[in-house]
């Protein structure tokens, strides 16, 4: 696709961010591209904007350039960004792609380390810069409004929210201030995610107080041995896993299960313990 367009535009500045210039910065390498951007975007890319052409933009932490002559630039990452700081996103800049549901982040990141997932090297990568701690959580005031906007912007279009967070927050402040006023401020059912280890009867009984519907249950394997030696989840037995799931039924809360299958070493008869 780049190919093509700088076909027609030979001196198109191209610039590569998301995962894939994230954990593989060789991408720069690409004839096709001109700089990446690694990490969050959102202060790293205006400031480049900002400087591009005529100023100092192969300054600007997060990138990496490669000049005219080849040679490549490679720039540290800048902290973390304190997510209460943004602006509500724009929503129009893609259409809806559903009629049912509206996705929304009241977090980044997560606090678990698992092995199949992003947030394992992420942390590495800031660490080396001194942030001990990548996951962070949108003050109740702040997300409370965002979806307010949203509810308004988008009635009648969607029917619930689904907060997609790797794990919604939990924190007793947190979440007692989320479960009194969403229901008043916005009253729409919502959906959300959670580690098993998360889960406790008195989290459930708010998160239902709130409004939630249904519950992302990530159990990744039936196996334990996946789970505990190959997936290095938090500790909890099948056994634990029926109870946990009884407290959300309980609730009237819909179960959604998330499973990975065919993971390193994992036997046929591994594998048939997450379907059952």
């Amino acid at each position: 696709m780049l190919k093509k367009i700088k076909e027609i535009y030979p001196d198109l500045y191209v610039i590569m961010g998301g995962p894939h210039p994230t954990y593989d910065k060789s991408i720069i390498e690409n004839d096709m591209i001109d700089a990446i951007c690694s990490g969050e975007g959102e202060e790293a890319f205006a400031e480049f904007l900002d400087k591009h052409p005529d100023g100092d933009y192969i300054s600007v932490k997060n990138f990496s350039f490669k000049e005219k002559n080849g040679r490549i630039i490679t720039n540290p990452l800048r902290p973390l960004i304190d997510i209460n700081t943004l602006p509500i996103p724009d929503y129009d800049f893609f259409p809806l792609q559903s009629t049912d549901k509206i996705i929304s982040f009241s977090s980044r990141n997560c606090v678990y380390r698992c092995t199949y997932c992003f947030n394992r090297d992420y942390s590495n990568k800031y660490k080396e810069i001194g942030v001990k701690q990548i996951y962070s959580v949108m003050d109740v005031d702040k997300y409370l409004n965002t979806l307010k906007y949203l509810k308004n912007k988008y009635e009648g279009k969607f029917k619930y929210f689904h907060f997609l967070d790797d794990v919604f927050p939990i924190k007793k402040d947190w979440l007692n201030k989320f479960a009194e006023r969403y229901p008043k401020e916005i009253g729409l059912p919502f959906r959300v995610g959670l580690n098993p280890i998360m889960i406790r009867e008195n989290i459930i009984a708010l998160l239902r107080k709130a409004g939630c519907s249904s519950l992302n249950f990530a159990i990744e394997s039936g196996s334990e041995r996946i789970r505990n030696k190959i997936m290095l989840r938090p500790s909890v037995t099948n056994k634990q896993m029926i109870e946990l799931s009884k407290i959300i039924r309980k609730y009237n809360i819909y179960i959604f299960t998330q499973n990975i299958m065919m993971s390193p070493t994992e036997t046929l008869k591994e594998a048939k313990q997450t379907l059952e």
